[in-house]
């Protein structure tokens, strides 16, 4: 990976577990002295900005901000999904461990490689895309 750079995108409301998580991961990083760029973002300063980094991590809930994801996903070696609530559940250490992991990856390991529940990003848009479709085929109610 380039420069060991990640993002983080969260949703935009006041009690975000998705930044909480970030700041905990970013304390984390200050007593292990690790060298990684952490930031965090909300949804609403992405939508019109451009990112580029090692890791974009997005909470679940912005499946509805597919499209913004999907613009920067290009600038990125590797997007994945967090379930924030399964994640406010877990020690910051371990996402870490699991950020350093994917961190050191090769690119075919890294296109190969799938979370714990096995969707990746990709899978991700590919189901909501077909949600679109089948939305606009189906008859209007009379």
């Amino acid at each position: 990976m380039k420069n060991q750079k990640i993002i983080i995108v969260g949703e935009s409301d006041k009690r975000n577990i998705t930044k909480e998580l970030t700041t905990r991961m970013k304390i984390l990083l200050k007593e292990t002295g690790v060298d990684k760029n952490i930031s965090y973002y909300s949804i609403d300063k992405v939508k019109n900005r451009s990112f580029s980094g090692d890791i974009l991590l997005a909470g679940l809930p912005l499946m509805r901000s597919i499209e913004v994801i999907n613009r920067l996903s290009s600038n990125f070696s590797y997007v994945g999904f967090i379930d924030t609530n399964a994640y406010s559940q877990i020690d910051p250490q371990r996402l870490l461990d699991q950020l350093t992991m994917i961190n050191h990856f090769d690119q075919d390991t890294l296109q190969e490689f799938r979370p714990r529940n096995n969707w990746s990003f990709f899978d991700y848009f590919h189901i909501n895309n077909i949600m679109k479709q089948q939305v606009k085929k189906q008859p209007a109610v009379k």
